[in-house]
């Protein structure tokens, strides 16, 4: 141990001088005068000179000393390692309400050890993650989500509109249509209803997918409860009529379509007062353009509100509605308005 430190010493004393000396210089042209002198004598046989070797080698030394004594390093080689690109946003770095939106290309975002869902083009989404569980609420197009298994009751959520889908470990996709959201599972199992009730709803597994409302509700029942009652057996016998059946118009009058277009803007009103929060003093506004469809038997349907409203708002305008009703025609009418909201 203690020649260990002497030498050490030892070394740190010799780099101390060469550090206070300037390098030395070499006299080149005596270097290369001697070097062809020695070329121009013949080689001895099975003998090495190597006098050069000597020379070139004390070259190297006194630029190694000259860099030293500069206070320099020894370069060291370093990899170069390519770019790094992410293929996907990183979940923990988004803040709570982050907008995640997909106009050119899909866009996918992993939580790590969780998670990870792709918002397919034209999508628009916003994130919060809390306690384990993440909540994506879908505000327009599709999304796809890969969850790992938890035992928890749920870990992953997503929302649309007024419809929950819940999970704690499955593949499964969600797409915000118009009038109705659509999901499909491809392992697992998911759990689908209205978004006011979490733990309810209705199970769809893998490889099935099924239709809700934007309430939640499955759209076969909905079918179901608008199927008209059975109708009675009626006398087919011809009784001669007094008056003949009026022909039904090709499509509504145009007082009963603004009449109908008035009953929309007076609901959408209604459900923004009533289904926005808002601040005192501050006011709220939202513009949208709906499109309704009169079918031929009188009844009414919102095709698309574009851009959608506040999911709260857009669930109690759908839901109000099924109360519509326009004249019976031969061929029904669509048209689109814009509708203008304050609070």
């Amino acid at each position: 141990m203690r020649n260990r430190d002497a030498a050490e010493q030892a070394l740190s004393r010799v780099l101390a001088e060469a550090r206070s000396e300037s390098a030395p210089e070499l006299d080149w042209s005596r270097v290369e005068a001697r070097l062809e002198a020695e070329r121009l004598e013949p080689e001895p046989e099975r003998s090495w000179n190597l006098r050069p070797v000597l020379v070139l080698a004390a070259a190297g030394l006194a630029v190694a000393v000259g860099w030293f004594a500069a206070g320099g390093r020894v370069p060291m080689a370093t990899p170069s390692l390519p770019e790094a690109h992410p293929s996907a946003l990183d979940g923990a770095a988004l803040a709570n309400g982050s907008r995640v939106e997909a106009p050119i290309g899909e866009v996918a975002v992993e939580h790590a050890q969780h998670s990870r869902w792709t918002l397919e083009q034209g999508g628009r989404a916003k994130v919060t993650s809390s306690g384990g569980v993440v909540r994506v609420e879908l505000e327009h197009g599709a999304l796809v989500a890969h969850v790992v298994p938890s035992s928890k009751a749920e870990t992953f959520v997503v929302e649309a509109a007024g419809t929950r889908v819940a999970v704690h470990g499955t593949a499964f996709r969600v797409a915000l249509r118009g009038d109705h959201v659509d999901v499909s599972v491809t392992e697992g199992t998911v759990l689908v209803g209205p978004r006011g009730e979490p733990g309810s709803g209705r199970k769809i597994s893998a490889n099935e997918s099924s239709s809700f409302t934007l309430s939640g509700a499955p759209v076969s029942a909905q079918q179901a409860a608008r199927a008209p009652a059975p109708r009675p057996v009626l006398d087919r016998r011809v009784v001669p009529s007094a008056e003949p059946t009026p022909e039904l118009p090709a499509q509504p009058s145009i007082a009963d379509v603004e009449t109908m277009v008035s009953q929309m803007l007076e609901l959408g009103s209604s459900c923004f007062q009533s289904r926005t929060a808002t601040a005192n003093g501050v006011r709220v506004t939202a513009s949208t353009l709906f499109t309704l469809r009169a079918q031929p038997e009188g009844r009414v349907e919102l095709v698309a509100l574009d851009p959608p409203l506040a999911p709260p708002v857009q669930a109690c305008v759908h839901d109000g509605i099924r109360k519509l009703s326009i004249a019976p025609s031969q061929g029904g009418i669509q048209i689109t308005r814009r509708m203008e909201l304050e609070r």
